[in-house]
């Protein structure tokens, strides 16, 4: 009798056209003939075939398919009026699980969040190096699926990872290549609360946004930022915080940056980009709306993500993580002025070094 073997596919289920599973398996082969659908899991999507036929050779039609996860899809939008806590700077409090890839990099040492990151492999974390430079790997740990900053306040959902490796990018000084990747211990469990950033596809769609490009409709292409950073009352916030903020073109924010802060800005470069508010304005009456919106201390290694619209359909792309911002001596997030912009690395600079780095440590 004439049989193929059972192909074994992880997350995933499989569904037989025909014949029941009684009639198609025997001694745990399938019998020629016998056609087999592949589905994958909630959070996965397959690469391959979805049906395959057990051949007259005893070889399955088809490359064998995979379960891969799926990134950059964010389901739990709640209306803004819902909510209106001003934190970060000019930004409200975050839905929960709406950035379901803002990891928070908890130092042991400190007691607290220091920095955000973005899960961008089921075992890969995207951060600054700024936020772990001269850091021992065990004193961090990475929360996944986190809305509240206490921990006493963490739910069944919220997955607690050690870290095993480190990888600083190796031209890292200052502020140039201020990107670092985080391997955890385990993999990550996709879940509604915890999912994948997608990394940038297209130098083009990336350079079109970051290059300070107008958008189909004229304007700037907005962005938006989530963090537990300092707030306009330079306090730690309480719970995960996003903000939107549009890129603004290298020339206006040098030029800004120097005006306010007296600060030649050496690292807008070709591997950074600014966004903040540009067209603030304090005349609105709404009290909350007179915050200038912008990052803070404590939102360092947090992405920057953009909605892209492609043939596969709508996708969150992180186009860059959180460096720093220009201040004054002595100046705190609470007086930072319209035009102080965020500046950011720039992710599709560093996408050959990131999928390099996880290939070989994988």
């Amino acid at each position: 009798m004439l049989e193929c073997w059972k192909w074994p596919l992880t997350k995933a289920r499989i569904s037989f056209r025909s014949k029941n599973k009684t009639e198609c398996i025997q001694g745990g082969k399938y019998l020629i003939g016998s056609k087999v659908s592949y589905i994958c899991d909630n959070y996965y999507t397959i690469r391959g075939p979805r049906v395959r036929t057990c051949g007259a050779n005893e070889e399955w039609t088809g490359p064998d398919p995979l379960c891969e996860p799926v990134c950059g899809q964010s389901g739990k939008m709640v209306p803004s009026a819902q909510l209106m806590n001003p934190l970060i700077r000019g930004g409200k409090e975050a839905a929960p699980g709406s950035w379901p890839w803002q990891a928070a990099i908890y130092h042991v040492t400190f007691g607290d969040i220091i920095c955000g990151g973005a899960l961008i492999g089921m075992r890969w974390v995207l951060t600054a190096a700024h936020c772990v430079v001269g850091h021992d790997v065990n004193n961090f740990f990475v929360y996944l699926g986190k809305h509240y900053r206490n921990v006493s306040q963490d739910d069944e959902f919220v997955q607690k990872m050690k870290v095993t490796q480190i990888f600083v990018h190796d031209k890292y000084t200052g502020w140039v290549s201020d990107i670092a990747l985080m391997k955890l211990n385990d993999s990550a469990i996709l879940n509604e609360w915890v999912q994948l950033i997608c990394l940038p596809f297209n130098d083009e769609i990336s350079d079109d946004i970051l290059d300070g490009v107008e958008d189909r409709f004229g304007g700037s292409h907005p962005g938006k930022v989530a963090g537990w950073g300092r707030d306009a009352s330079d306090l730690a916030t309480d719970v995960l915080t996003e903000v939107p903020l549009t890129v603004i073109p290298k020339r206006e924010c040098r030029k800004k940056i120097y005006e306010i802060t007296g600060n030649h800005p050496a690292s807008i470069s070709r591997s950074t980009f600014c966004a903040g508010e540009r067209n603030y304005s304090s005349s609105i009456v709404n009290e909350n709306a007179k915050e200038y919106k912008t990052v803070c201390p404590g939102d360092s290694g947090s992405p920057i993500v953009f909605a892209s619209h492609g043939l596969l359909g709508s996708q969150w792309v992180v186009e860059g993580i959180v460096s720093h911002i220009y201040a004054k001596s002595g100046q705190n997030c609470s007086n930072y002025e319209p035009g102080q912009y965020g500046v950011f690395t720039r992710v599709n600079k560093f996408v050959d070094w990131i999928e390099e780095t996880i290939s070989m440590n994988s």
